[in-house]
């Protein structure tokens, strides 16, 4: 058992009890008067504030609140504020429970006004969740917002409903609002079209500079003086206006400037014509043909215009009205009396007088009188107009004699001139007329317009048309011969009206035969460049194709044994593609008729090849005569073989049932005095002679003509072709022909004293080296590369000059430059090779270039060496022509 305590440990723990008891009095006490000093802070809060259960009790309203709605303790919001059963749809309280998100809104009390609410929800110490509602009163605010809105309104309806144009623009110059107004003065359809825009755009330019003052002096709150400006409209035009502006002023801050305008246009147009009405009246009056005199009902001259005093003699208008009408005016007075009552009777009146001039000469004058009257009809003056009609009868006679003038004119116009009626019948035709239709004056007549033109041109219908709509055409028609041929006009038709006032026409007609014909031609010319061009374009690429081929033929054939068949084939595919070379080189020399790319060649071998490949398939065949030592010419290969291809299709030409052609070719000298336009000396002399239709003898003058044929579908360019390749390699050519005795053609070459080279089997020639390749394309790069592979080379490619002369210059830059460079002549879009040539011996002049090109008629492969080169690849090639070109090159020396 435990011992009792005693009395002083229990009055001890009463007294223990006792002080905690105070204590927690204290502690109670402090946390009521903290508690009503959190009331009456929210009590006097300016603002309401209350506390709402997740049921929509009111456990706690503050004063501002009770005090605007009542007393709330203890009842639902929507009952004492609404005094409904139900809550509110939807309700705030509800929804902000159910986020437990702050939440800001705008309502409208029952006491009509406006609180700013912000709700915040948050969980109470006992763990429920309460929503603490603040709302602002924001009546004021509201309402100076609605009359904010209602002076905006206002304003706007002010703007968008005045006649004056506004405008508004920012401190940048450029619009931000304009009103219909000023839509319609500047003649646009939307703001769209200006919002954004500067203003500058509606400026006339010599105005610009004083209109960015001006606006600038506005902005900056400077006044300027009122007056008139003009501005740019939309379509160009330009209009007149005032204008009154001020700067923009926002919350103390300056933000651009508005103004109002008023559409002045109209007047000052009626300004612009009244003050042009006047200048014209005064320069009518001044520069009238006619002399125009303005006087004083008592009879004083009050003004004269310059031709008035011209016609009378004087020098100045001063002298004329210091006269007196009866005393040095009239030659013979006139009945002035009887003159002015018939003017004021009629208001004006004609009549002849006769008048002296300053010399004292007479002269005969029609005048005409007006009498001028006031509003009270008083007359205050005479306007009179007074011509000299001295000249009458002459200009009477001088009608006469244009007339007769004119009748000589047309009979011996070169020109058809037709005269005809209304209804299309000719009553007169000029001997011009006579001759072009083949006809009498007396049959054009009696035949009628229906029998000259042609009916059946289709632009009759419109040219008849344009003549009734305006009096008028010019153009060209089709008329008829009296044989029914039909040959064209260009016609001028013109509607007129005799004497008598009936209505007539006048035809200009011109034959334009040769005209047209000259036109065809031309057109023709146009048509054979343009195939030209197209020509070349096509050989150059063929020749690229060609070298691709070529080459990967090469590469194959070194693939294989000779003894294999397919040896066999690649030989004869290469064979092919050499033979397609001879194709691109005639399309070449028809597309340039460059220089000629010479070469010491036998003249037999090509005369063979050539005559034998186009006589294959046809009736005919050729016999040969030729010397066998014939001389070595240097010639063009390819432009020779084309001179024997064309002579050569002209005899198979013209011997439709086949025939033999004889071929000759036979060592020549010119002589000093031989009769041919050639320099004396050695020539080889080429006769070829068909037994053919031959050419008439009026035609022979004309066959080496651009576009002189005597066959339906020949172009006329085979021969004149072939005379332009003679003449450039300093020969001659000629004819002798006779119809029905066939044509026999001479080509006189110059000879060469050089040996014709021996054609040797090229073998490869390997080497070593590095290689810079330029060419624009691709699959040919890649078939170079192939071929300087197995020839022992290392390569590099540029697609242009531009990019193989920065490789040129790094490689020589590193201390490995390139021991040779083959450029392509022609790089389409690109530098090519004539010009990076240039660039390339300025970096180093003892470059090694080898030239190639599809164009085997260029300049520079005719003569390379002036251009810097060393050597010349013409395209296409294959692998043992370019080992071999390669091995000169870079053995070349200098």
């Amino acid at each position: 058992m435990s011992e009792k305590p005693t009395y002083e440990e229990l009055e001890k723990r009463i007294q223990e009890f006792e002080q905690l008891e105070s204590s927690q009095k204290l502690i109670e006490k402090a946390v009521e008067a903290e508690h009503k000093r959190f009331n009456y802070v929210l009590d006097t809060l300016p603002v309401y504030l209350i506390f709402l259960s997740p049921d929509c009790h009111v456990p706690f309203a503050n004063r501002f609140f009770r005090d605007r709605f009542g007393e709330s303790k203890g009842q639902r919001c929507f009952e004492y504020l609404f005094g409904r059963t139900e809550p509110c749809e939807p309700c705030e309280t509800y929804t902000i429970l159910k986020t437990m998100k702050p939440h800001q809104w705008e309502w409208l009390g029952p006491d009509g006004r406006w609180y700013d609410i912000y709700d915040m929800p948050f969980t109470d110490t006992d763990g429920s969740t309460l929503i603490m509602e603040m709302g602002i009163d924001i009546t004021e605010r509201k309402r100076t917002e609605e009359a904010l809105r209602v002076s905006e309104k206002r304003y706007r309806s002010i703007i968008e409903l005045n006649s004056a144009g506004y405008f508004l623009i920012n401190l940048d110059g450029r619009f931000q609002e304009v009103n219909d107004a000023w839509l319609k003065m500047h003649g646009y359809s939307s703001s769209d079209e200006i919002i954004g825009k500067h203003f500058s755009i509606t400026q006339v330019e010599n105005n610009l500079e004083a209109a960015k003052n001006m606006v600038k002096s506005l902005i900056e709150g400077m006044s300027i003086p009122s007056g008139e400006f003009s501005r740019l409209c939309q379509d160009g035009s330009i209009g007149y206006h005032m204008f009154t502006a001020n700067p923009v002023v926002k919350e103390g801050r300056l933000t651009g400037l508005e103004g109002f305008m008023i559409d002045i246009t109209e007047r000052k147009k009626a300004e612009e014509a009244l003050r042009e009405s006047g200048e014209k009246y005064r320069t009518l009056f001044e520069e009238s043909f006619d002399g125009l005199f303005i006087t004083s009902p008592g009879g004083r001259i009050l003004d004269m215009n310059r031709k008035g005093v011209m016609m009378f003699g004087y020098d100045t208008k001063d002298e004329i009205l210091s006269l007196d009408l009866e005393r040095d005016v009239y030659a013979i007075p006139p009945d002035r009396k009887r003159i002015l009552s018939l003017v004021n009777a009629q208001g004006s009146a004609e009549y002849d007088i006769l008048v002296k001039k300053k010399s004292g000469q007479t002269m005969l004058t029609h005048c005409s009188l007006t009498a001028v009257k006031d509003e009270w009809g008083v007359i205050t003056s005479y306007r009179g107009i007074i011509r000299d009609i001295t000249e009458h009868r002459r200009t009477e006679d001088s009608l006469r004699e244009s007339e007769e003038k004119y009748r000589a004119l047309v009979e011996n116009s070169m020109d058809a001139v037709f005269l005809s009626a209304q209804d299309g019948r000719v009553f007169a035709a000029n001997k011009g007329a006579c001759e072009m239709l083949g006809m009498s004056e007396s049959e054009i007549v009696a035949s009628g317009r229906n029998a000259i033109v042609d009916l059946n041109d289709p632009r009759l219908p419109a040219a008849l048309k344009e003549r009734a709509q305006t009096g008028r055409f010019s153009g060209e028609l089709n008329f008829k011969k009296k044989d029914g041929a039909v040959f064209p006009v260009w016609i001028s038709s013109t509607l007129f009206k005799d004497s008598h006032g009936d209505e007539r026409t006048c035809i200009v007609a011109h034959d334009i035969s040769e005209r047209k014909k000259l036109e065809e031609e031309l057109a023709r010319v146009e048509k054979l460049e343009s195939l030209g061009l197209l020509a070349g374009g096509i050989a150059h690429d063929f020749n690229n194709i060609l070298t691709t081929i070529l080459g990967n033929i090469s590469l194959a054939g070194m693939l294989v044994k000779p003894e294999d068949e397919i040896s066999e084939l690649l030989n004869e595919a290469e064979k092919a593609s050499i033979r397609a070379q001879m194709l691109t080189r005639q399309l070449l020399t028809f597309a340039k008729g460059g220089a000629p790319v010479k070469e010491i060649a036998s003249i037999s071998d090509i005369i063979k090849e050539s005559s034998l490949f186009v006589l294959r398939g046809s009736k005919s065949r050729c016999e040969f005569s030729i010397k066998d030592d014939l001389w070595a010419a240097e010639i063009d290969v390819g432009q020779i073989n084309q001179v024997i291809n064309n002579i050569v299709l002209n005899a198979r030409q013209a011997m439709p049932n086949g025939g033999i052609i004889r071929v000759a070719a036979d060592n020549f000298i010119i002589e000093e005095r031989s009769g041919l336009p050639v320099k004396p000396g050695t020539y080889i002399r080429i006769t070829i002679a068909d037994q053919g239709v031959g050419i008439a003898e009026k035609q022979l003058s004309n066959i080496f003509d651009p576009f002189f044929t005597t066959k339906q579908l020949g172009s006329g360019l085979g021969l004149t072709t072939t005379y332009s390749i003679i003449k450039k390699h300093d020969g001659h050519i000629s004819v002798e022909s006779r119809l029905g005795a066939g044509t026999t053609f001479y080509i006189y070459l110059p000879a060469s004293d050089k040996i014709v080279p021996k054609k040797e089997d090229v073998h490869l020639m390997s080497g070593q080296g590095r290689i810079l390749v330029m060419d624009d394309e691709a699959p040919l790069r890649k078939v170079v590369g192939k071929i300087l592979e197995k020839l022992g080379y290392e390569s590099d490619f540029a697609k242009d000059g531009a990019e193989a002369i920065l490789l040129f210059k790094q490689a020589k830059e590193s201390g490995k430059p390139y021991d040779a460079v083959i450029l392509d002549l022609t790089v389409p879009g690109g530098m090519g090779g004539k010009e990076t040539i240039k660039k390339l011996l300025e970096i180093d002049p003892e470059v090694k270039a080898i030239v190639s090109s599809g164009y085997s008629d260029a300049p520079v492969l005719a003569d390379f060496r002036a251009y810097g080169f060393k050597a010349v690849m013409p395209k296409p090639f294959e692998l043992r022509s370019l080992s071999k070109v390669l091995d000169e090159a870079l053995k070349s020396k200098g």
